[in-house]
């Protein structure tokens, strides 16, 4: 599986460096920011895996900040610091990064946090588990438990439900569909909506509402 990354790091040299030793392990980089501004224009185009963000980056909102304001987007964090006393260290950790590079680095430090972070995101990925009263997403398994059946969904189905349960009661766009189970391919709205019929059809009685302009509310109460 190939990974994606972004790189947000205001040293030229350094977002240089990363963006080599990326590439040529085969992973994707999707871009370089010098800003969170800047990063968060790239990311209402794009959904990487992976964020390799420095803390002192460019700009009035820091790597920390930044990172914070992101938690909701799920994307793995790799921070990198020239620092690492304590403070930063307990600071880094309320953004629940997946590793921390201490600058300056080689090569090889890089690629074993990389690895390291890889090896996480799938382990979360592959034991993810999300239940509602009623209704249970197994993602590992591709299968889903509603009132005590099994039903299978496809990858890009079970990836909606379990989008939508951890979302529920809250109006969830076209565009935060679209990011989250597709990721950097375009779809259209059609694309969306044969989505949705497909888990209305499979899983009877879901209560996926449809919200007129806006996107979809997905309602655990009445499941």
């Amino acid at each position: 599986m190939s990974y994606s990354f972004l790189i947000v790091e205001d040293e030229l040299l350094t977002a240089r460096f990363i963006k080599e030793t990326l590439e040529d392990e085969d992973y994707e980089v999707i871009g370089c920011a010098k800003s969170a501004a800047e990063a968060r224009g790239i990311l209402e185009h794009t959904y990487p895996d992976f964020i390799l963000l420095d803390i002192n980056i460019y700009g009035i909102e820091d790597g920390l900040q930044f990172a914070q304001s992101i938690l909701d987007k799920n994307i793995a964090i790799i921070f990198i610091s020239a620092y690492s006393d304590k403070t930063t260290l307990y600071e880094a950790i309320n953004s629940f990064p997946y590793g921390f590079l201490v600058k300056p680095f080689t090569e090889n430090d890089l690629l074993a946090v990389i690895l390291v972070a890889i090896s996480r995101r799938m382990m979360d990925y592959n034991k993810e588990s999300v239940t509602s009263a009623q209704i249970q997403c197994h993602i590992k398994e591709g299968i889903v438990i509603y009132q005590n059946k099994k039903i299978e969904l496809g990858k890009k189905e079970l990836l909606c439900l379990n989008f939508f349960i951890k979302n529920a009661e809250k109006i969830v766009s076209y565009d935060e569909l679209r990011k989250h189970i597709w990721q950097k391919q375009h779809v259209n709205d059609s694309t969306v909506r044969e989505l949705i019929n497909r888990l209305r059809n499979k899983i009877p009685n879901i209560y996926i509402k449809n919200v007129y302009g806006k996107g979809y509310s997905f309602s655990l109460s009445t499941v």
